[in-house]
């Protein structure tokens, strides 16, 4: 390729970018207090939900993702059968709606638990058990009914 062209150019501005993005986190090293250090990289979603004791939530992020990724899972609720046999629409039924409200439901007592923690450093414990049992009969009935 001839020097000067869009690649080179390109080339130069990553460069540029990542040099400059050097020199940011950098700055923001120096200003950090002493005792602290970098975190050693990203947790992984798995990670950080134990982390906040709330493995069990792990399983309904994998099956939600599927949606938000476009996988075949989500793709399935817009078509049935393969080749000759393929049928384009909407299948969607009260099954497939069960998982996302189930994902809204936990999220909210979860939200509510570490909230009502935090704003009253303790103070205050909600006991869900009772409640979070209906819900999960009602879940499990509905799934049951389709």
């Amino acid at each position: 390729m001839a020097e000067g062209s869009t690649s080179d150019s390109i080339a130069v501005r990553h460069r540029e970018l990542r040099d400059d993005i050097g020199t940011f986190i950098a700055g923001v090293e120096q200003r950090v207090p002493k005792g602290y250090s970098p975190a050693p990289g990203i947790p992984s979603v798995e990670a950080m939900m134990k982390e906040i004791e709330n493995s069990n939530m792990y399983a309904a992020y994998i099956e939600s993702s599927q949606y938000s990724h476009g996988t075949m899972a989500a793709s399935a609720v817009y078509r049935r059968g393969l080749g000759a046999e393929l049928q384009l629409g909407e299948f969607v039924t009260a099954l497939d709606w069960i998982m996302p409200l189930r994902v809204c439901w936990l999220s909210f007592r979860e939200m509510s638990r570490l909230v009502l923690d935090r704003l009253s450093n303790g103070a205050v414990e909600l006991d869900w058990r009772d409640f979070s049992l209906s819900i999960d009969a009602a879940f499990r009935d509905l799934a049951l009914a389709v």
